[in-house]
């Protein structure tokens, strides 16, 4: 399951985990910041890949979701946001952070 995607197509994580329950080999996880743009005088929705917390994704809904599935397989960390030259090792370095501080809080290890 991918976070980001499913901030992006609406559909909450909950649901998701729900229905690949059994078949779950790995969650990615990547945030999302929507908005809206206008195209031939209308909107469409567009996004960007942010650092984890500053989208869209409620991480602690989904860690609570993966603790209490009991899912104790991989996480993969997509950093695929857009930072300054010289800075994606300490952006790389937040995200994991962030993950791993989460992690604890809500898994107690």
């Amino acid at each position: 399951l991918d976070t980001g995607h499913l901030v992006g197509e609406g559909e909450e994580f909950a649901v998701a985990l729900a229905i690949h329950r059994g078949q779950l080999g790995s969650v990615s996880l990547k945030d999302f910041l929507l908005r809206r743009e206008e195209r031939d005088g209308h909107g469409i929705k567009a996004r960007d890949v942010v650092e984890a917390g500053q989208g869209m994704v409620d991480w602690t809904a989904v860690f609570e979701n993966l603790r209490d599935a009991g899912y104790d397989g991989p996480a993969s960390i997509h950093c695929e946001f857009h930072v300054s030259e010289g800075r994606f090792e300490d952006a790389v370095a937040r995200e994991a952070a962030f993950f791993v501080a989460l992690r604890r809080k809500v898994f107690g290890a």
